[in-house]
């Protein structure tokens, strides 16, 4: 008997552990909970900043619109570039950019003997 006694002792606090574990320790619903509470807070960050996203972009491409149009309406009361830049309170390369662009898109290339903004409102008017 005196041989099994620390088996038996073993076997008791052994036993005793689980119990104690299975009773006061974190279950398997406590760790959904947690698991359910980290998951949660990615999903509500991953939320939020795909709204900010989509603010930031709704108000980018608004503000460059209006910019774009004040540089266009400029150009029509016959601004240079410098006073297009001073007004708009912007850079003279990026209305020098802007400018060449849309020269661009109405297909006017650089040219020494013409000016480009008259021949942008004639095209302009005559279509």
């Amino acid at each position: 008997m005196v041989l099994a006694a620390p088996w038996v002792t073993r076997a008791a606090v052994s036993a005793d552990r689980w119990l104690v574990r299975a009773l006061l320790g974190p279950g398997g619903l406590a760790r959904r909970v947690r698991d359910l509470e980290q998951t949660r807070t990615l999903a509500v960050d991953d939320a939020a900043a795909r709204l900010r996203q989509v603010e930031r972009d709704l108000h980018d491409g608004a503000q460059i619109r209006l910019a774009a149009l004040a540089m266009h309406l400029l150009m029509a009361e016959g601004r240079s570039n410098a006073g297009i830049a001073s007004a708009l309170v912007v850079s003279a390369g990026a209305v020098e950019k802007h400018v060449a662009s849309i020269f661009g898109k109405l297909g006017l290339p650089p040219s020494e003997g013409d000016n480009r903004r008259v021949l942008a409102v004639l095209r302009y008017l005559g279509s």
